[in-house]
């Protein structure tokens, strides 16, 4: 799973760059692509703790994943909210671009991903 999960997020990141090479935003995107990187290293640095009690702490086993999940929506929110910000503040008459990149890359696949684990 972890070969998979690091081959997509380098594919989004592709993308991403491929955008923003054909819209021009190329600082921008650079910006946008390493406070993602912030994020995820920040929410790994506080989640890896949290696991090593998910290991030695079988009854709270619930409690734990609770955190662990709230913590990651949480992180997911907050780097959705840059994102956005970013983006209308760098950009001048870009919005309807934000909107089609937004829904291509962070929504679609968000909701395909949800609608697949609540399927299975």
């Amino acid at each position: 799973l972890a070969p998979a999960l690091t081959l997509g997020y380098m594919l989004r990141n592709a993308l991403l760059r491929g955008l923003a090479t054909i819209f021009d935003r190329n600082d921008t995107m650079t910006a946008y692509i390493n406070g993602n990187y912030i994020y995820h290293l920040l929410l790994a640095t506080v989640v890896t703790p949290l696991l090593f009690l998910l290991v030695y702490l079988p009854g709270a086993t619930q409690i734990i994943i609770g955190v662990i999940a709230g913590l990651t929506a949480l992180t997911f929110v907050l780097r959705f909210l840059r994102g956005c910000k970013l983006f209308l503040t760098f950009s001048k008459g870009f919005s309807f671009f934000l909107f089609y990149y937004l829904c291509t890359v962070e929504l679609i696949p968000l909701l395909v991903a949800l609608k697949w684990i609540i399927s299975q």
